[in-house]
């Protein structure tokens, strides 16, 4: 399959590639989000009873 067919270029070939590269791009975006741990923050306790002791 030819990128440039008569001086015209061949639309199915650009939209394989694009649908490949979005495919290809959610995968990585999907595992990056679900596999990776994610850290926990660890909250100082004089912060904590600080929150706490606001009035609100």
């Amino acid at each position: 399959m030819s990128f440039i067919t008569k001086g015209e270029t061949n639309l199915k070939y650009i939209l394989i590639v694009v649908v490949l590269a979005v495919i290809v791009g959610g995968g990585i975006l999907a595992y990056q989000f679900l596999f990776t741990p994610k850290e926990k923050i660890q909250v100082p306790e004089e912060m904590i009873e600080k929150v706490n002791e606001v009035d609100w």
